[in-house]
């Protein structure tokens, strides 16, 4: 967009004096900030190349969040590439982290299945006769039916 407006202003004809200045000054403080823009980006992006080579999973994340924020336009094919790898690797963290809970959650899910639960009832073979409320059906029948 700046470099549009620069375009707009250079193409003007016709000023002359304390508008042609300004425009003049406008245009040089514009430029100043485009060149300050672009250093940014390639220090950005070596950066997010840096933090990948390190493997530093959530600095990457911060980085390539701040890369999509500030330079989502206009990117060379090196800046799209290393922000393509960034994602695939974020997306690959994420992805293992996931299936590192939920191996946990099985995992605990099966320790506390084996474990006994508190004030769970013994089986009915276990307990001693009539005591017992959860006898089945054909050893109700010889008692008489009824549960003592």
């Amino acid at each position: 967009m700046v470099s549009r407006v620069l375009r707009d202003i250079a193409d003007l004809t016709g000023l002359e004096g304390a508008t042609k200045a300004q425009l003049t000054a406008a245009v040089s403080d514009a430029e100043a900030w485009l060149e300050d823009q672009v250093r940014v980006r390639r220090e950005l992006f070596s950066q997010l190349e840096k933090t990948l080579a390190a493997r530093d999973a959530l600095e990457v994340r911060q980085l390539l969040t701040r890369v999509n924020a500030t330079a989502s336009h206009d990117r060379t094919a090196d800046e799209t590439t290393v922000a393509d790898v960034a994602a695939t690797y974020v997306a690959e963290q994420q992805q293992s982290y996931a299936e590192q809970l939920r191996a946990k959650a099985a995992d605990r899910r099966d320790r506390l299945h084996l474990m006994p639960r508190a004030g769970a009832l013994a089986p009915a073979c276990a307990s001693s006769p009539g005591t017992s409320r959860w006898r089945s059906s054909k050893s109700r029948s010889t008692s008489g039916g009824l549960m003592r």
